[in-house]
């Protein structure tokens, strides 16, 4: 191989290596836009599915219905609208939709509120409430806990817990229990009633067999 074309080959493999090296750090300050873009739209912005609407015939070139300058839709923060920030937007969307399913739980002429576990347990009880409500049996057991039957068996998610007062468990996927009470045992989280101090929840549940009624809050 002659002298010139070693010399021609040395300098196109530098060439190479300074295109790679190129393509490498652009991929890096595009990445680090976008992780930082994603970073800073923590600040509290509530995005409408309306929003997402806007964006999508913007990047279509399609009429929008509102004016886009009411919100920040640079959500990345790279100084242009594009398919980054609809994928933002869409996220921020979903996770604004995630709010806490409350229930009501009607017992001895009083109305107790609960707010949900974030389960697969808790959600399929709130399924089970969306047919109406359900009302059960409930008696003592153990002196810390109301214990009642439930019409269909849920999925477990059990975890070793020590329960407190207001606590609601789901036990052995059928049982449903409210707790005013402490005991430890691999149980389900459903859910915690709001706002009762544990003499108000005892004297609400009474001594004995209640009956008590659950449903969704409005």
């Amino acid at each position: 191989m002659k002298l010139s074309e070693i010399k021609g080959m040395i300098a196109l493999k530098k060439i190479i290596s300074l295109m790679l090296c190129g393509i490498v750090a652009a991929t890096a300050f595009v990445f680090s836009s976008m992780t930082t873009g994603a970073n800073e739209t923590a600040e509290p912005v509530t995005y409408t599915v309306q929003d997402i609407q806007n964006l999508q015939d913007f990047l279509l070139v399609r009429p929008t219905k509102e004016n886009l300058t009411e919100k920040p839709y640079d959500l990345n923060h790279d100084g242009i609208w594009n398919v980054f920030d609809l994928c933002l937007m869409k996220r921020a969307c979903l996770n604004q939709q995630k709010e806490e399913t409350k229930i009501n739980i009607d017992v001895n002429g009083h109305t107790l509120t609960a707010v949900l576990a974030d389960n697969s347990s808790a959600q399929a009880f709130a399924e089970l409430l969306k047919n109406g409500s359900v009302t059960i049996e409930m008696s003592d057991y153990g002196n810390f806990e109301k214990v009642g039957t439930l019409p269909e068996t849920l999925p477990r998610n059990d975890e070793r817990i020590t329960t407190e007062a207001g606590d609601l468990i789901l036990y052995q996927g059928n049982q449903i229990t409210i707790y005013y009470d402490e005991n430890t045992w691999n149980f389900t989280r459903l859910g915690k009633l709001e706002n009762i101090t544990q003499a108000e929840l005892k004297e609400i549940l009474g001594d004995g067999s209640v009956t008590i009624t659950f449903s969704l809050a409005d």
